[in-house]
């Protein structure tokens, strides 16, 4: 729960998904989505803010 709860900080902040997979430490990025999804109910593009082009 707490390397979730992390994922979607970093998520948050506009962290791409699979950097934020190893940041917060899991080292099978299927897995990492899995479990995501799993304990949150939506995929971790869900909770990614896309970073405005200028």
């Amino acid at each position: 729960m707490k390397r979730i709860a992390l994922a979607k900080d970093l998520l948050v902040r506009g962290t791409t998904v699979t950097d934020t997979c190893h940041m917060a430490g899991f080292n099978d990025y299927s897995n990492f989505i899995r479990t995501f999804k799993k304990i949150t109910g939506y995929t971790p593009n869900y909770f990614r803010i896309p970073v405005s082009k200028k």
